[in-house]
């Protein structure tokens, strides 16, 4: 019986091995993944608007304005912007897309995640251009968007996407730019096809994430930033701040467990 005992010891602990090995196989991995923007030095704050205050566009869209202006000019602030998602935080809006004048019946037609940003969410988080460039005010009486590489291959396969008009839900938007591919919803997945809005065009969702890309440790100008915010609004609360490598170790701890 001694014996048999040992053994059973002796397996379980080789199982648990053969695990552990797996689980750290995989986290390296996830670590090291090519997620096509970069994270380092990089304060994510997420934000909710009083509803009581905020209800209008106009309104919401002044807040952005306010804080940008506000944290762009702390000591140390390389860039700032605004997304209504954070990456790696999984598929939050989507919806259906198509080149205009596609034939095809809705069912048929491709789905693509959608993020709200301001014009400097490419430049914060290091996120090249494929063609055209980012929003700018020129683009405030437009619908205009902003898709990935996949997106605009999958739309217009060979094709020039800039400037062409895509069919998004009821509204036919103008493409300004192309952007890399990102791991914008989980680590362990391909990139999934990806459209971006300006924020000026965004109604009824009161939160978004502010992120600060930052010259030193991000965590070092917390303090700063939360009284930025408050000078602007002290009724929004400001929830702990975490970097965007945190929030990366969020996501490859999910993927693996």
């Amino acid at each position: 019986l001694r014996n048999v005992l040992v053994g059973v010891e002796a397996a379980l602990s080789a199982v648990l091995l053969i695990a552990a090995g797996l689980l750290l196989g995989s986290f390296v991995r996830l670590m090291h993944v090519d997620k096509g923007f970069d994270i380092e030095r990089v304060l994510a704050v997420d934000l909710a608007m009083p509803s009581t205050r905020y209800a209008a566009k106009e309104q919401q869209s002044a807040f952005f304005e306010r804080v940008l202006d506000k944290t762009w000019s702390l000591p140390g602030v390389q860039s700032a912007a605004f997304v209504s998602a954070l990456p790696l935080q999984g598929e939050t809006h989507i919806d259906l897309v198509a080149a205009e004048g596609d034939p095809r019946p809705m069912f048929e037609r491709p789905m693509a995640n959608v993020r709200f940003i301001s014009p400097d969410y490419f430049k914060t988080l290091h996120i090249p251009f494929r063609e055209g460039s980012s929003f700018n005010n020129s683009h405030r009486n437009r619908k205009v968007v902003i898709v990935s590489q996949g997106a605009a291959q999958r739309l217009w396969p060979g094709q020039s996407a800039v400037g062409r008009t895509m069919q998004h839900n009821a509204t036919l938007e103008e493409v300004v730019g192309v952007t890399a591919d990102i791991r914008s919803t989980s680590l362990d997945k391909d990139p999934v096809l990806m459209i971006y809005i300006p924020y000026w065009q965004r109604a009824g969702k009161l939160s978004s994430s502010l992120l600060l890309r930052t010259a030193m440790d991000p965590l070092g100008i917390a303090a700063a930033v939360r009284e930025a915010i408050r000078q602007v609004d002290a009724d929004v609360p400001v929830p702990e701040m975490r970097t965007m490598q945190k929030v990366m170790s969020g996501s490859v701890a999910s993927a693996v467990s």
